[in-house]
């Protein structure tokens, strides 16, 4: 109930409110069963994946007092669950889920982002300057073009092709650039 009132209040644009019916429904949330939070978190998470307002949907106080450590207690928990590796996201974990679960399309899909996140910021300055290494970086984008075919949704796994190809192909240029001008590239 207190949850579902502070999204109500939130949308009305009465923040105060809302934050008000947030504490109230953490702190009652605290109280529950690790079963009980595990399940909030994994429907709330699950709801707010890939949806625009996800910081509204999840904020920073129940990030950090609900979200985090139940998953974190569930990592500990059940180190053999690839859920809470999913969710907990980074590198390590989002590896971890596929590991445990080579068939987890929320992980496998994070994980593509993640890598194509790194490549996109460390070359937003071309054809300027690169502030990755670029040997480096076309590792990773090899590493994007081996889990791109495990990725089931077809639409996704077209997008984040044309955006592996697209970023090699301009580090490539710019590397070729740099090799023809006798200056290192990275």
């Amino acid at each position: 109930m207190g949850y579902s009132r502070y999204c109500a209040d939130q949308e009305s644009g009465l923040r105060a409110r809302a934050f008000a019916s947030l504490v109230e429904f953490i702190k009652s949330l605290q109280s529950t069963s690790s079963a009980e939070r595990r399940a909030f978190v994994l429907w709330v998470l699950s709801f707010a994946e890939d949806r625009k307002g996800r910081h509204l949907l999840i904020p920073f106080p129940l990030e950090k007092q609900i979200v985090e450590p139940t998953l974190l207690e569930w990592e500990t928990a059940e180190p053999d669950s690839a859920e809470p590796h999913r969710w907990l996201g980074g590198q390590h974990h989002l590896e971890r889920a596929l590991e445990i679960n080579p068939e987890d399309q929320v992980a496998l899909k994070r994980l593509i982002v993640l890598y194509l996140s790194w490549i996109d910021y460390n070359g937003h300055e071309l054809p300027y300057g690169y502030l990755g290494a670029i040997s480096e970086d076309l590792k990773t984008l090899a590493r994007v073009e081996t889990l791109l075919p495990s990725l089931k949704d077809e639409a996704s796994r077209l997008v984040y092709s044309t955006a592996a190809a697209e970023e090699k192909a301009a580090i490539t240029a710019y590397w070729t650039t740099r090799s023809k001008d006798g200056l290192m590239p990275f």
